[in-house]
């Protein structure tokens, strides 16, 4: 209930979760319970950007001797690395993740190890490792078939690869989860970034209608849930759609929520999608009106 990652309900109401779960948690005097709460937490503040996520990382119990309590442990750093990592903080999420992997495989947690591995895999691609990584995720999906959700990760990097690549049907099934997945599953961050490589394709195809559409629909799911961070990978070509389809006005607001949504908080990647999105919006702005006045110009003629 405290996990933000679903599609669906608002920050606010895991934000309304979590304090109940902090509350039970500490009248239960369980040790367990306690740091699954606070991995709870970890990953929450962390996706938000908050600024305690970081302190709360700190008290992660990773020298404890209880193994619930590191497997606690290890799914924090986990989520935090996952987390870290979309926020734009590669560096520091490599190093959170290797932390993560390591205890997890200390203790016990096979489950969350997988996981883990995903977010490598996203970690690579924003940081240019792409030699091998197609393989790297067919391998992880072939290797995770039996857990279509852990996969995830692996099918939308591929597809985003094959995008880069030029190869657009390729990109198409793999950005669909191949059908082993429903796309409005996912969680929010990873359906964004699957959505805005959708969008980006359909640009690409002069398919400028369906874009839009496309672009509304993922955007409504990212602005409910309320965790601004996850725009960044779908706000400038949702943004570029509408402007293109010639609802300037949507596009502006989103370019506005975006910002507002965002505030201050610390979020490289959403901040560079930000000034992205801005400049879409002057670009297809400053074409629009070079257009029109080239019209004019003819009428006068």
């Amino acid at each position: 209930l405290v996990t933000p990652y679903w599609p669906g309900v608002s920050v606010d109401v895991h934000r309304g979760w979590l304090i109940q779960a902090v509350a039970a948690a500490d009248d239960s005097g369980d040790a367990a319970m306690r740091t699954a709460v606070l991995a709870n937490h970890v990953g929450l503040a962390m996706s938000c950007a908050d600024p305690e996520a970081w302190e709360l990382v700190e008290q992660l119990p990773v020298q404890s001797t209880d193994p619930a309590c590191l497997r606690q442990a290890a799914r924090g750093l986990c989520n935090a690395a996952d987390s870290a990592v979309w926020l734009g903080f590669y560096e520091r999420g490599a190093d959170l993740l290797a932390a993560g992997r390591d205890l997890s495989a200390r203790s016990g947690a096979p489950y969350t190890e997988h996981s883990a591995m995903g977010t490598r895999l996203l970690q690579q691609w924003w940081t240019g490792r792409w030699l091998g990584l197609d393989k790297r995720c067919e391998d992880f999906v072939a290797a995770t078939a039996d857990m279509p959700f852990i996969a995830s990760d692996a099918y939308v990097v591929r597809g985003l690869l094959a995008v880069a690549q030029g190869d657009w049907g390729e990109a198409r099934s793999w950005l669909s989860q191949q059908g082993t997945f429903g796309t409005e599953k996912l969680p929010v961050p990873l359906g964004a970034a699957a959505a805005g490589a959708v969008i980006r394709l359909a640009l690409a195809r002069q398919e400028v209608t369906a874009a839009a559409e496309h672009a509304r629909a993922a955007w409504k799911v990212v602005a409910d849930k309320g965790v601004w961070p996850w725009a960044a990978e779908l706000a400038p070509w949702a943004v570029e759609a509408l402007a293109r389809a010639g609802d300037g006005a949507g596009a502006h607001t989103m370019v506005r929520n975006f910002a507002q949504g965002l505030g201050r908080r610390d979020a490289p990647a959403a901040r560079a999608a930000l000034v992205w999105s801005r400049a879409v919006l002057t670009e297809t702005e400053t074409e629009a009106e070079a257009s029109a006045e080239g019209r004019r110009s003819g009428l006068l003629e």
